[in-house]
């Protein structure tokens, strides 16, 4: 019983006398703490159970328990977002304020940092829209990026006498040798010269300093760093020193006033996003020099009406010009040797790849037959679009290819497409109908999201997957033709916010199947059709300018279905011309006949054929008494043409013991 009583005592003098270890966390009037260092007593503050309002102060040490340990750390996001918060007092115990640690308290006025702090993270105080003036202590060592960005009501930030690291001028935080400039309070004077020692501009230097209207940039400065003017909504003008050398991600972005910009010789790479959302940019200077233009350096510049790539860029990022509504036209300067320019729409060299149509292309676009991928964003924002001829050449329609074509109301995916990249047509609010062909096997994500005008779709065979949110919000969707026997995958958003009661029909025999399928399980009403199939007599034809060649299609078909209509039609008539099954070669190049069969369901069916066209030797107005030797004309059946003028067509011309095939014009 002794044993037991003092094993019992000795349990219990453990339990009174145990630790916490480090990384344990707890609880004490609000604020919730995690132990830095259980042997050297020090915590950090992680956050709040509820939100502090109004004056909070910080206290230098904590109990928990039998233990006390100084608070040194206010963490990292430990008070963002505490909008009611309106001054805080920090105890001489902490030494480093952690990164965001007070972001985005607006109502925050004053703030006391004490001797004690030797680091302040980035971001710290960033968003607080109310605090009018900060002392940095002689204590600081270490300064993250932007600690007081966008903190639109400060008009000074002050550094103690005897700091080693930092010092203050004019209200500006700049390093001790005033090389760096790091921190512009936001409610800085309209007009700032940057001093002459200063060779770079921190990340978010100026960023949110909406007063400012024009800074004077010396031809010390090296480095405009990432975001260093972002969101300067009245700097009206910039003039950039032939000294920089690197303008950084996002630098001027959101300067919605400025007007125009002149890019110095000694760029070589415009960053991305670097002046986005300039929406009053009129005009942009690239120079020689630059060979990159970064993802969307341009983007939301709806001002802008014409630029110039220079023949030295050999690298353009995605969607670098998307947003630019007013543009008007993408020039390329002669040799170049990756990039061109046709009828103002950006292309690679070789015109395989669309890259960029300017945001204010006329209405109407046909794409050249020689182009396989339509790139990410290429008509992104293009309002003004109305159609676009796709070619068979094309095998990709990219990500955000069509987006927000607000005013396309027609458009054809030929049956070479393989690829619908995500978002392709999301937005596209004035299309009506569209039919996928039979080469797509997927459908991407959100492709026809948003497209509120779309009242009818058909999903082809070749269609085994639908992805997430493809016909997201297509409001007006009544009519489905799902030609697939086994449903398609598809998630339950796939037809999200696409009325239940739109009728889809599907093949005759797969009622169960889509019944009770993922997705389409959204739907109420299914009607099974029959079975519609064509076969054309061709699937590619050559032949030479002036040829004709005839095609036969035919059509097999279930008793119970009806045909309303059959057409002929042609991807290109400058190439090749389609009657009654009858194709006329125009002119050299590549076309794409397609016969479409229209069933009693409201069901396009279609079958293509692949002509190609080449040329042969053109003349005009030429007779058989040309000049040299006498020269005899025969048509195409063998039959001498007389006369001094030839009508157009094609003909054999002899002439000196040699034949040749010509072309009247």
């Amino acid at each position: 019983m002794k044993k037991f009583l003092l094993l019992f005592a000795a349990l219990l003098t453990l339990g009174v006398t145990a630790r916490a270890a480090d990384g344990d966390e707890f609880t004490v009037d609000n604020l919730k703490y995690q132990v830095l260092s259980e042997a050297d007593h020090e915590v950090s503050i992680k956050g709040y159970v509820t939100k502090p309002e109004g004056d909070l102060v910080i206290p230098s040490f904590v109990s928990n328990k039998s233990s006390r340990y100084f608070v040194t750390l206010i963490g990292s996001s430990a008070f963002s977002d505490c909008l009611s918060l309106t001054s805080v007092t920090i105890p001489n115990s902490v030494t480093e304020i952690g990164r965001v640690a007070f972001s985005r308290c607006s109502s925050l006025t004053s703030v006391t940092i004490p001797n004690s702090v030797t680091e302040i993270g980035e971001y710290a105080f960033s968003g607080c829209d109310s605090l009018t003036s900060v002392t940095i202590p002689n204590s600081v060592t270490y300064i993250g990026t932007a600690p007081f960005g966008r903190c639109s009501s400060l008009e000074e930030i002050l550094v103690e006498e005897g700091n080693t690291e930092y010092t203050s001028e004019d209200g500006v935080l700049f390093n001790n040798g005033i090389t760096t400039l790091i921190q512009c309070p936001g409610a800085k004077k309209s007009s700032y010269a940057i001093p002459n020692s200063v060779t770079a501009i921190g990340r978010d230097a100026f960023s949110g300093c909406s007063s400012l209207t024009s800074v004077t940039i010396p031809n010390s400065v090296i480095e405009i760093g990432w975001s260093a003017f972002s969101g300067c909504s009245s700097l009206t003008s910039v003039s950039i020193p032939n000294s920089v050398i690197e303008i950084g991600w996002s630098a001027f972005s959101g300067c919605s006033s400025l007007t125009s910009v002149s890019i110095p010789n000694s760029v070589t790479n415009i960053s991305h996003s670097a002046f986005s959302g300039c929406s009053s940019l009129t005009s942009v200077t690239i120079p020689n020099s630059v060979t990159e233009i970064g993802i969307s350096a341009f983007n939301g510049c709806s001002s802008l009406t014409s630029v110039t790539i220079p023949n030295s860029a050999t690298e353009i990022g995605i969607s670098a010009f998307n947003g630019c509504s007013s543009l008007e036209e993408i020039l390329v300067e002669e040799g170049n040797t990756e990039y061109t320019s046709e009828d103002g729409v950006l292309f690679n060299n070789g015109i395989t790849t669309l890259i960029q149509c300017p945001g204010a292309k006329k209405s109407s676009y046909a794409i050249p037959n020689s182009v396989t991928a339509i790139g990410r964003d290429a008509f992104s924002g293009c309002s003004s679009l109305t159609s676009v001829t796709i070619p068979n050449s094309v095998i990709e329609i990219g990500k955000y290819a069509f987006s927000g074509c607000s005013s396309l109301t027609s458009v054809t995916i030929p049956n070479s497409v393989i690829e619908i990249g995500w978002y392709a047509f999301s937005g596209c609010s004035s299309l009506t109908s569209v039919t996928i062909p039979n080469s797509v096997t997927e459908i991407g994500i959100m492709a026809f999201s948003y497209c509120t005008g779309l009242t009818s779709v058909t999903i082809p065979n070749s269609v085994t997957k639908i992805e997430n949110s493809a016909f997201f919000v297509c409001t007006s969707l009544t009519t489905i033709y799902a030609l697939p026997t086994t449903p398609p995958s598809s998630s339950n958003d796939s037809f999200r916010h696409v009325p239940e009661t739109a009728v889809v029909y599907i093949p005759k025999g797969s009622f169960k199947a889509y019944f009770v399928a993922d997705g389409w399980s959204h739907f109420t009403d299914f009607r099974e059709m029959g079975a519609l199939d064509i076969t054309l007599s061709e699937s590619n034809i050559s032949i030479e300018e002036g040829e004709t060649a005839t095609l036969t299609a035919t059509v097999t078909k279930d008793d119970d279905v009806t045909v309303t209509s059959e057409t002929w039609s042609t991807s290109n008539p400058e190439v090749a011309t389609i009657a009654d099954g009858v194709v006329v070669a125009v002119g050299e190049g590549t076309a794409t006949i397609t016969y479409t069969v229209v069933d009693g369901y409201g069901v396009p069916h279609t079958e293509s054929c692949e002509v190609k066209v080449s040329s042969v030797s053109a003349i005009e107005n030429i007779t058989a008494n040309d000049s040299g030797a006498p020269a005899e004309f025969f048509n195409l059946n063998g039959v001498r043409v007389n006369g001094e003028a030839l009508t157009p067509g094609l003909y054999i011309k002899r002439q000196g013991g040699k034949a040749t095939k010509v072309l009247v014009k």
